[in-house]
């Protein structure tokens, strides 16, 4: 299943880390729930789902970056743009295909997000953890509730 978390993905910025993990697994829970039994009647919503937990995770990273004054901030909003749009991008294409093609879009996606973990992210963890002040306290995670969708599924709730 993809949007699997490891620990192979740990940054060592508890904050980082946590909003990693909880994004992986939103996401993991609404692709699940893209190939249930409510796929046919939901698949939109729960694509607009998943590109807005991702554009909230964007920008919640990107005010740390800003308060923190990571040097790196425009190149990395830059990334988090391009995810957005190829997220975007994704959710037409989903409304007319189905099947092993959004599956092969789905891990080319998964596969884009923890590389932009183990690269700019990892840089953004380096240099806070080269810092000698404490994380940020403005800088709050977002959370977006779930809502259970059926049998074992979860998806976000509006």
């Amino acid at each position: 299943m993809p949007f699997e978390w490891s620990e192979a993905h740990v940054l060592g910025v508890a904050a980082l880390d946590d909003e990693h993990r909880r994004l992986m697994a939103l996401l993991h829970r609404s692709v699940g729930a893209l190939f249930g039994p409510t796929a046919a009647l939901e698949r939109s919503s729960l694509v607009d789902r998943m590109v807005q937990a991702l554009s909230d995770h964007c920008a919640w990273e990107e005010a740390l970056m800003a308060e923190m004054g990571y040097p790196g901030l425009y190149d990395h909003a830059n990334d988090h743009a391009r995810a957005i749009v190829g997220a975007s991008m994704f959710r037409r294409y989903i409304d007319t295909n189905s099947g092993r093609g959004v599956a092969l879009d789905i891990a080319f996606l998964e596969d884009a997000f923890l590389e932009h973990v183990c690269s700019a992210d990892a840089g953004l963890a380096r240099f806070i953890k080269a810092r000698t002040e404490v994380m940020p306290t403005a800088a709050a995670v977002p959370t977006v509730p779930l809502v259970a969708m059926g049998p074992g599924n979860a998806v976000f709730s509006s």
